[in-house]
Parts: structure tokens; C-alpha cells; sequence
């Protein structure tokens, strides 16, 4: 998708509200072609749901091209135990928040207190873990691009929970 840009040529956290002046699919190699745009910078968002939406500027015009780079998810595998006993918290969640406002959710499986959260944009997130009976934890976390698409970049994540008083 493709809206003008903004005064000063900055690339914001997110596309804007508006109606895009033009939309394209790629095709297999990735190549796409926005039709009928004004000769004026752009921002441009890519969207694909095994990739992190991303937002770049370019120069249209007829015969400009513009080369996006969509960076290889990154995403974490992780477990909730109960601080003490070291024991699995099943039933809960942990809600993630990253680069760009992007938001995250997953659920711990019941037994293992094991989650996972796919396909984060590489940067810096803080993890918020809430169940039942625990008071909330909160965990920073760096999630670097993972080696190989739909593989977890950070592995074996514990997150500790203490008993509510």
C-alpha cells in the first residue's frame, strides 16, 4: 500500500488511517508495480502474514523503482513457572509489546506453562506475564531475527510468577 509522505520525509510507527492512494499484490519474485501514483515521495507498508509489517519511504515517479528489505521474524518459545517451587503455571498469558506498537498475545499450555510467541519484529520487547492467583511479571526482552523463517529466535524463556500474598 501507498500513502504521500509526511512533512519531512519521516517514516512513522505505523501507515496511516486514510485510504491508500494505490495497493499491489507481489508476485512470486517479490517484484510489484503501483499504478497511477503522483510523482512525490511515498510511504509504502508491506504486509504479509509470515512477516512483520513494514514501512518504508520511496520515490515514485514513472520508471522508479524501490527496493523494501521485510526483515525475517524473529519470536520467542518460553515457559511460566511459579517463582517458589519452580512448578508449571498453567492458564496463563503473556502479552507482548514491541517495536513499532506491535502487539502480541499467547497462552500458557496447560502441564508445561509453555507458550509461543511468532513472528516479532526483530527489536526490543517487554513481556507482561498475568494467571490466576500470581501477581504480574513484567521481563524485557531482546528478539534478534531468527536464523530460519517460523523458528523461534529466542528459546527456552523462563518467566517466574510469585503466589498473590
Amino acid at each position: 500500500r501507498a500513502w504521500p509522505l509526511g512533512a519531512g520525509g519521516v517514516v512513522g510507527d505505523a501507515a496511516p488511517r486514510t485510504a491508500p492512494l494505490a495497493s499491489s499484490l507481489t508476485d512470486a519474485g517479490g517484484h510489484f508495480a503501483l499504478p497511477r501514483v503522483p510523482r512525490a515521495p511515498l510511504l509504502l507498508e508491506v504486509e504479509h502474514p509470515s512477516y512483520p509489517t513494514t514501512l518504508a519511504s520511496a520515490e515514485a515517479g514513472a520508471g522508479a523503482t524501490a527496493q523494501l528489505t521485510v526483515p525475517i521474524p524473529g519470536g520467542i518459545d518460553g515457559e511460566l513457572h511459579e517463582h517458589v517451587t519452580g512448578g508449571a503455571v498453567a492458564g496463563g498469558t503473556v502479552e507482548a509489546l514491541g517495536p513499532g506498537g506491535q502487539r502480541a498475545t499467547a497462552a500458557a499450555k496447560r502441564g508445561t506453562g509453555a507458550f509461543r510467541l511468532p513472528r516479532l519484529r526483530p527489536g526490543h520487547w517487554t513481556l507482561t506475564a498475568r494467571a490466576r492467583g500470581y501477581a504480574t511479571a513484567i521481563r524485557d526482552v531482546d528478539v534478534p531475527e531468527s536464523p530460519s523463517l517460523g523458528d523461534a529466535s529466542v528459546r527456552g524463556l523462563r518467566l517466574e510468577l510469585d503466589q498473590e500474598r
